[in-house]
């Protein structure tokens, strides 16, 4: 893939030099040209000196060519800005944008451009890890739709995977028992202890606190 990452701090540095060790080819764009020294000797790919939504800069980081392209910048507003020239001018297939104001991020996805928000990830992990520490779940992923988290299965009596899915809207992807993991099927057997990797809408997570007792 042709990669155009614009951004150069912590995660921008990392992602071009991820995607440029294994075998992308990709432009760095920067307003800043003092970050690219995050990228390390071992970058092989184009660096821009530039603002980073700017029609001019970006054509010369070759985003007419681009198969993805990351707006990953410290400001919210630039990362929109970019992102949006990269959707609505250049039509490139993949974008995705870091935005940090939870509520910004709403903006982005009404917009249409998929996004990332650290601030809301964080906040969930860190509630996760409170949770792990009572044993009760935790917290593997979150969206503004969808959770993906694990749960010790409390129930006094064992259970198949159908049975279970029966009493809410939600849908169970493995089941780990001793060490041991199987992907879920409608008849696999759940044990008292077990750990349940269960995939639920954010809007019914309640219901399902009931049913594990979270």
């Amino acid at each position: 893939m042709y990669i155009v990452v614009v951004g150069c701090g912590r995660l921008g540095s990392q992602l071009a030099s991820i995607a440029s060790k294994d075998g992308h080819d990709v432009a760095v764009v920067s307003r800043n040209p003092a970050e690219f020294k995050r990228l390390g000797p071992d970058f092989n790919g184009m660096t821009v000196e530039g603002v980073e939504f700017d029609i001019d800069t970006l054509r010369e980081a070759g985003i007419e060519k681009a198969d993805a392209f990351a707006a990953v910048t410290g400001d919210d507003n630039t990362n929109i800005m970019a992102a949006q020239v990269a959707k609505n001018v250049f039509n490139v297939p993949i974008i995705t944008a870091r935005v940090f104001d939870p509520e910004k991020y709403k903006t982005f996805l009404a917009l249409g451009i998929d996004a990332i928000c650290p601030t809301t990830l964080g906040a969930s992990s860190i509630y996760s890890k409170f949770l792990l520490k009572n044993k009760r779940t935790h917290f593997l992923f979150y969206n503004d739709k969808l959770e993906l988290i694990e749960i010790v299965y409390g129930g006094e009596q064992k259970t198949s995977v159908k049975e279970l899915e029966s009493l809410g809207d939600f849908k169970v992807v493995s089941v780990t028992e001793k060490n041991i993991t199987h992907i879920a099927k409608e008849d696999t057997i759940i044990n008292p202890g077990s750990s349940l990797l269960i995939a639920v809408l954010v809007e019914n997570y309640n219901s399902i606190k009931k049913i594990f007792n979270l």
